[in-house]
């Protein structure tokens, strides 16, 4: 069997029996083409019979000669692995030869954040932002990411029907793992988000616009964020630290983790306990001022 009809195959099956998100099928997509072309470019056949363990490591071994991130690797076996125990479950193959192949360890790192002096300074930047209309979407986009902790994904996926401003809440759809949640509207952020709804651009359903109405797309959204950050002087901050400052801040004000949890809507409690660790420096900070000397 061609590896590529196989790939085919499982990327249709992600996407209308599993129903992953279109960013999760993208990602599978590009990960299978590359390994396609690293079993070209090594003269192995491009058939489903010639990913052997053997092949597999050699593959993980080039790619961790290329300087690739132990992250980008792990994520790449894991999508042969998933390709292949879907092959496994339709009986096309009798083994995965994935199934022994151990993921690299990661470094484990303490999520950044961005102090509150940072925040304000982003916020306050959009000012500067040339347009009017585009000056209320840039501030109610960073404080919807500050206020609300949505990932990238979902808040470009956030529809006029998603924000209720009456209830005040935010309904993410088919957030990562296809799962919904509820996020509730802190005050500031729904002033944010009345401001920036009255005035609005029509034709598209997208909360977030371009200044003629249609749907903001990725490129569109980062060039606007590092426009933003340059002016407002804020060095190695990317969209992600802001989701994270979110969590860190609940955190610090008392909020417990499961609710940290739903908020963001992560799977796992363990994913939401590294938050602990950046509120340890905190705790660190104090006991070393405590006034014994």
């Amino acid at each position: 069997m061609k590896l590529t009809s196989a790939a085919q195959e499982f990327l249709a099956y992600l996407q209308y029996e599993k129903g992953c998100s279109i960013n999760t099928i993208t990602n599978y997509e590009s990960d299978l083409r590359l390994f396609g072309q690293w079993l070209r470019e090594n003269d192995f056949a491009l058939k489903v019979d010639s990913v052997s363990p053997t092949c597999v490591r050699q593959y993980v071994a080039s790619l961790s000669k290329d300087g690739y991130a132990p992250a980008t690797i792990g994520r790449r076996i894991a999508c042969l692995k998933s390709l292949f125990s879907y092959l496994q479950m339709t009986e096309q193959v009798t083994s995965n030869p994935l199934a022994r192949v151990a993921k690299p360890k990661e470094p484990k790192r303490l999520p950044k954040s961005l102090t509150p002096k940072q925040c304000r300074s982003l916020i306050e930047a959009t000012q500067e932002t040339p347009h009017p209309l585009l000056a209320v979407r840039d501030r109610t986009i960073i404080g919807t990411f500050l206020y609300a902790g949505l990932r990238r994904s979902e808040l470009q996926a956030l529809e006029l029907r998603d924000v209720n401003l009456l209830t005040m809440t935010i309904h993410v759809r088919n957030g990562k793992g296809a799962r919904d949640r509820m996020i509730p509207i802190s005050e500031r952020l729904h002033d944010l988000l009345a401001e920036w709804l009255e005035v609005r651009p029509e034709g598209s359903a997208s909360v977030f616009t371009t200044q003629d109405g249609s749907e903001l797309s990725v490129r569109g959204l980062w060039a606007m964020f590092k426009r933003v950050a340059d002016r407002a002087e804020v060095e190695d901050v990317t969209l992600h630290m802001l989701r994270h400052t979110f969590a860190t801040s609940l955190l610090r004000n008392g909020v417990d983790l499961v609710s940290i949890q739903r908020l963001l809507g992560r799977s796992s409690l363990d994913t939401t306990a590294v938050y602990l660790n950046v509120q340890m420096e905190g705790l660190r900070e104090a006991v070393n001022v405590a006034p014994f000397d």
